[in-house]
């Protein structure tokens, strides 16, 4: 018995009081007020029984949603703590991976045969697809660069495999498209299960022969900087992984003692403003003829500093990478 049917109980010993006064006064002449006074006490009586039973029904429900809640918030607590476990574990993980990638990669700022490099490297995540590597070959500097599609765990997984390859067959021909073409050949028959593909470019770049060679699988026009004009180095190909047995051209241009290169990937170009407006190539390449006097390294901070300006706190959407030497 409930604290609110003891009341009640107590209520209908008064009720029947009622009715048995009522059968020994049927003569009274306050009979009839008294029996319409009654009535409207037993209606209200119910009435009120009723409601007393539906708050005990709605109080047993309120106690087992309030039991369940209390279930699903301690399965919920649980649950959360064993996610911020999970995220501390993978994300210890993400940076072990980052150290590893950025190990691989050459120093952000050093020389090769007395020509300043540098570079920037800013992966959307912990972790991203663009690849380069710098080597000397026979008195030349070879320049590969390589964009894996997407971003994130994936495309750094991609980037891996792209290096793992590369290094094997990087000083084994002469020309920048024989290593394209092997290299894409063999990528092929190792990874086609995996059905990724990537842009990619070879520079062979003699300075004293005052010479470049390049090659390019579907990478975008990269940028030789003259005094007086700016040549673009566009691809040949197709991007590597693509299809089995593509043929690739290298191109020769002449180098002068003041030229240099500016290499980079599409999330250099790909940045958004506000109003959902890309940066551009055409930006860039105004950007870059407008800045070609500077040094490299003045001309890749200038236009981080310019792209940052640009997206005014918007969001970069890909892996950002560039280079300049000379």
């Amino acid at each position: 018995m409930t604290k609110q049917n003891e009341p009640s109980r107590e209520e209908d010993k008064i009720a029947q009081k009622a009715r048995d006064i009522l059968e020994k006064q049927q003569h009274s002449p306050l009979f009839a007020e008294y029996q319409e006074l009654a009535e409207a006490y037993f209606k209200l009586l119910r009435q009120s029984q009723k409601i007393i039973r539906l708050s005990d029904a709605q109080q047993n429900r309120l106690h087992k949603l309030n039991h369940q809640q209390e279930l699903l918030t301690e399965m919920s607590n649980l649950a959360y703590k064993e996610l911020n476990q999970v995220y501390s574990e993978v994300k210890q993980d993400l940076l072990f991976a980052r150290e590893i990638q950025q190990a691989i990669l050459p120093k952000e700022t050093s020389q090769i045969q007395n020509k300043p490099f540098y570079s920037h490297y800013s992966p959307m995540t912990d972790i991203g697809g663009d690849f380069y590597d710098i080597v000397e070959i026979d008195g030349k500097i070879r320049v590969f660069f390589a964009d894996a599609t997407g971003h994130g765990i994936r495309a750094a997984l991609i980037s891996m495999l792209i290096k793992a390859e590369y290094e094997s067959i990087k000083k084994t021909y002469q020309e920048p498209h024989e290593v394209l073409m092997q290299f894409n050949d063999d990528f092929i028959k190792l990874y086609e299960s995996l059905n990724v593909f990537f842009t990619g470019i070879i520079l062979d770049i003699d300075f004293s022969q005052n010479q470049v060679h390049y090659s390019s699988a579907g990478h975008p026009p990269q940028y030789l900087i003259k005094p007086q004009e700016i040549i673009q180095l566009k691809p040949s190909g197709e991007p590597l992984g693509f299809m089995e047995h593509t043929n690739y051209t290298s191109h020769t241009l002449e180098l002068g003692d003041k030229d240099k290169f500016i290499l980079f990937s599409d999330g250099i170009y790909e940045q958004f403003n506000q109003k959902d407006e890309m940066f551009g190539l055409e930006k860039l390449y105004d950007f870059i003829y407008a800045n070609r006097e500077k040094s490299c390294k003045e001309i890749i901070e200038l236009l981080l500093q310019t792209l940052e300006e640009y997206r005014n706190g918007q969001t970069v959407f890909d892996d950002v990478t560039i280079l300049g030497l000379g």
